[in-house]
């Protein structure tokens, strides 16, 4: 591994395969896992905080409703009229209020006592001294100078007044006065109107325990692992469960400074413990309930979760390098086979092939290689071929240019004796042969003029006309520009030949053979085409097959070169496979033959 790390360059292709692999697949699902899990351990906690926030909301409900039902009973008690009318007469003599607490008073009193119970108590605290004190009524003269007296006299001039937490009022006449039951309370201030004055005379207090309003936050099993406390407008801590851990509550204060007034959640931290913090807001009496519960119980089932996905990981970790290892080991296969042969073809070995087992990239490029290999024995074997055909064309040009110079003034020396004897006809064919003479046997280059070639086939179609008595005609329709480019030397003549022979053999019509030729897409393609006999349908098959033959098996030595074939193979080897002749033949309407050549300037 460390020579891996010194220099990848010179690692084995094996190893660089492996690593590629590793990589490639465990960088995407590493991240892919730290993802899924910073996710589902977020979506835990939104859904924890979604659970406590609702479980916290709909107990501050039930709170509310507390506060609703304590804020109706001091209503009802507050609008008692018999109630009303005893704390506005002011001068009711003490036989008439015997009379009166006798007759109408003890009722409501024996109703009032059935609603009491140990959590809520209330009083009356009454401007009216003519009234009897006990332990539900007070003059309230005596406190008009006290604090807590003048601040709910204040606040319950319009509406209900709650006071915040404070410390037991234990007065003259009450009947509970141990500090252990009654420590702090809860008071509710109602005013109750005058029929006379409308004026407020007398207030109702009902003092209540909190845990009467908040004991049933501390029942919460979303909360049995956690805590819930309770603060006043001012920040007193009004009510806390029984099971919260050690260091909370002065953790919690700082905290509930920063955090805002409205509902809203955050976590605190208590040492090493952090736990889940929400914040409902109760209006009118505002009060902020606060719930907290352990993190790591919200995360416990995803730390499960993510111990196992770690050794789901590990085991898939080891799985991918046995895996990339045996299809590193496989590939690697292929490629070493190609590289022997590739070190068998370099040391001139070219009979040797590929062994293809598959159908990947390593075959097809095995399978490439392949078809290179042809294609270079097929070159080679074209270029032996070629060398034979030159050299027996260069023995045939050399046997037939013995003395030419003899041949040429032979020829002149007849032509002479013709015109000497008026016999012009004879005079005409001389000219046209020498010129053909010449042609074969001065034009040495393989490349001639477009031009030359038509005078060539000019010259063979006037001596032809002799035999058939002037019914032979020649059609050319060349463009100029393409007289001027090159072209394989008796090309062309051959096919005209062709015609002549086959195409005219017991014809009586006049004969007529049209050339033409265009240029496109960088190649010349000629057209001769004739309105003699055709050829039959099975002939016709055969001939395309017998050029198609002879392309692939070339002519031996010592076979006539002359006609279709020796053309067809000629272009073939000179300019490639693509080029060649193709024919086209009707019976009784003539035969057509295309060539292709490319453009030669």
């Amino acid at each position: 591994m460390l020579r891996m790390l010194r220099g990848p360059v010179n690692t084995s292709y094996t190893w660089k395969i492996m690593i590629s692999f590793v990589l490639v697949l465990l960088i995407p699902v590493t991240l892919s896992a730290v993802f899924i899990y910073i996710r589902s351990v977020q979506y835990v906690e939104d859904q924890s905080k979604t659970a406590l926030k609702e479980a916290l909301a709909k107990e501050k409900e039930n709170v509310h409703q507390i506060f609703n039902d304590y804020r109706k009973l001091g209503s009802q008690i507050a609008q008692y009229p018999l109630l009303i009318s005893y704390f506005d007469d002011l001068y009711m003599s003490d036989t008439n209020k015997i009379d009166f607490s006798y007759h109408y008073l003890n009722s409501f009193m024996d109703w009032v006592r059935s609603l009491e119970t140990t959590e809520y108590h209330f009083r009356f605290f009454t401007a009216n001294d003519n009234t009897f004190q006990n332990e539900w009524i007070y003059h309230s003269k005596p406190y008009g100078n006290e604090a807590w007296f003048e601040e709910a006299i204040q606040a319950t001039y319009s509406a209900p007044y709650w006071e915040n937490l404070h410390k037991a009022r234990i007065l003259d006449y009450d009947k509970v006065k141990n500090p252990a039951i009654r420590d702090q309370e809860i008071s509710l201030f109602v005013p109750m109107l005058s029929y006379t004055t409308n004026d407020r005379n007398t207030l109702l207090e009902i003092f209540i325990a909190p845990d009467a309003i908040f004991g049933g936050l501390g029942k919460m099993e979303e909360f049995k692992q956690g805590a819930v406390f309770v603060y006043d407008s001012v920040g007193q801590l009004v009510y806390e469960s029984n099971h919260h851990p050690a260091g909370v509550l002065s953790q919690l204060s700082s905290q509930l400074n920063k955090a805002e007034q409205s509902t809203s959640n955050f976590v605190t931290k208590v040492g090493s413990q952090s736990f889940l913090t929400e914040i409902q807001t109760l209006e009118n009496p505002n009060y902020r309930i606060i719930g907290m519960f352990p993190q790591n119980l919200v995360i416990q089932e995803t730390t499960k979760a993510r111990n196992t996905f770690v050794v789901c990981l590990v085991a898939a970790l080891i799985l991918m390098i046995l895996i990339s290892y045996v299809f590193s080991r496989k590939l690697m296969k292929k490629i070493k086979r190609l590289v022997k042969v590739m070190r068998s073809v370099q040391k001139g070995n070219l009979n040797t092939q590929v062994v293809i087992e598959g159908n990947d990239e390593i075959d097809e490029l095995g399978k490439d290689f392949n078809r290179m290999l042809n294609r270079i024995n097929e070159l080679i074997e074209t270029v032996y071929k070629t060398e034979i055909l030159q050299k027996d064309a260069l023995l045939k040009a050399l046997e037939n240019q013995v003395n030419p110079h003899f041949l040429y003034n032979t020829l002149e020396t007849i032509k002479m004796m013709a015109e000497i004897n008026r016999e012009r006809e004879i005079s005409d064919a001389l000219t046209s042969l020498g010129a053909m003479v010449r042609y074969n046997l001065t034009k040495d280059n393989r490349l001639v003029l477009i031009t030359e070639e038509i005078e060539q086939i000019r010259s063979y179609c006037s001596l032809q006309n002799l035999m058939m008595n002037g019914r032979l005609e020649l059609v050319c329709s060349i463009a100029e520009q393409i007289y001027s480019l090159k072209m394989l030397k008796l090309i062309l003549q051959p096919i005209v030949e062709n015609a002549i022979l086959h195409g005219f053999r017991n014809f009586d019509g006049q004969c007529v053979i049209k050339i033409s030729a265009e240029v496109y897409q960088n190649n010349i393609r000629f057209t001769i085409c004739d309105n003699g006999n055709g050829i039959e349908p099975g002939k016709l098959r055969a001939l395309r097959e017998r050029l198609e033959n002879n392309h692939k098996n070339r002519l031996s030595p010592g076979e006539n070169g002359i006609g279709l074939s020796n053309v067809n193979d000629r272009l073939k080897l000179a300019y490639g496979s693509c080029y060649g002749i193709e024919i086209e033949s009707e019976m009784r309407e003539g035969t057509r033959i295309y060539i292709s050549i490319p453009v030669i300037d």
